[in-house]
C-alpha cells in the first residue's frame, strides 16, 4: 500500500472545475486505500452540490499574478501524506496509475521525485515529461527514453506534474519569487537535480483534459487559434 496526497493547483474558473471534477473522479476510481485530495486557488467551494471528495483551500489571486509557487508551498505544508502528487488543474489518471506504482514500491520509497509518462489530449508524448535542460550534447528540451537515467544532473521537472516526497519539498521549497510562466520550475529543477534521489515510473501515465501549449504550433495554427 502507498498513500497519496493528490494537490490540484488551480485558479479556481469555472472551466478549471469543470476539469478538477474529471480529475478527481480519475482519481476515485483508482481505488487507492489512503487517499487526500486538496485543491488550492481561488475563492470559495464551488463543488459542493457535485463533489465532495477534497478539501478546497482558499487563496487570494490578486496577491499576486500566477502565484503558482505560493500555492503550491503552502498546500503542501497541509498534505498529511509522504507522498505528494502535485498538478495543475488539467492531468487526469489512467486507470492503473496507482497499480504501476505498487509495481516499483521499493524504489519509490526510496527516492526523492518521480515522473511518469504524460499524455497530450491528441494522444502524443508531452516532450516535457522526461527531457533535458542544459545538457552538453543533447541540449535543450531533448525528450529523452524513459529508461534513461544517467542525465538527471542536466534534466528539467516540469512543475505541471510530479510526485515528491513531502519532507523533501518543504526542505526545498519553490522560489516565490518566480511565478508561473518565469521558469519557476526551471529554477527549482536545477537547484535540487544534484542532490534528489530522481526516479521515473514507465508503469503509470496521465493524461491532459484540456489542450496545452505542448501541442506545438502546427496543433494550434490548425485550429486558427492562439495556444495559451
Amino acid at each position: 500500500m502507498i498513500d497519496f496526497s493528490f494537490c490540484i493547483i488551480t485558479d479556481n474558473s469555472d472551466e478549471a472545475c469543470l476539469r478538477i471534477i474529471e480529475i478527481a473522479d480519475s482519481i476515485i476510481k483508482l481505488e487507492i486505500p489512503n487517499y487526500e485530495i486538496i485543491v488550492i486557488g481561488g475563492q470559495g467551494n464551488k463543488f459542493k452540490s457535485s463533489l465532495e471528495e477534497f478539501r478546497k483551500i482558499d487563496f487570494d489571486e490578486n496577491n499576486k499574478k500566477g502565484w503558482i509557487t505560493k500555492k503550491k508551498n503552502d498546500v503542501a505544508n497541509l498534505c498529511k501524506y509522504d507522498n505528494i502528487v502535485m498538478l495543475h488543474d488539467y492531468y487526469v489518471f489512467h486507470k492503473d496509475w496507482y497499480k504501476g506504482f505498487l509495481k516499483i514500491k521499493e524504489k519509490f520509497n526510496k527516492c526523492d521525485l518521480c515522473l511518469n509518462p504524460v499524455v497530450m489530449i491528441d494522444g502524443r508524448r508531452d516532450y516535457t515529461d522526461w527531457v533535458t535542460y542544459d545538457h552538453p550534447t543533447l541540449g535543450m528540451h531533448t525528450s529523452l527514453p524513459y529508461t534513461e537515467d544517467k542525465c538527471v544532473r542536466y534534466q528539467y521537472f516540469s512543475g505541471g506534474y510530479f510526485i515528491v516526497k513531502k519532507d523533501f519539498f518543504l526542505a526545498n521549497p519553490l522560489n516565490e519569487s518566480l511565478v508561473s510562466h518565469q521558469e519557476e520550475d526551471v529554477e527549482w529543477s536545477r537547484r535540487i537535480r544534484n542532490k534528489a534521489s530522481v526516479i521515473f515510473n514507465s508503469n503509470s501515465y496521465v493524461k491532459h483534459n484540456k489542450k496545452h501549449r505542448n501541442l506545438g504550433i502546427d496543433f494550434w495554427n490548425k485550429l486558427g487559434v492562439v495556444s495559451d
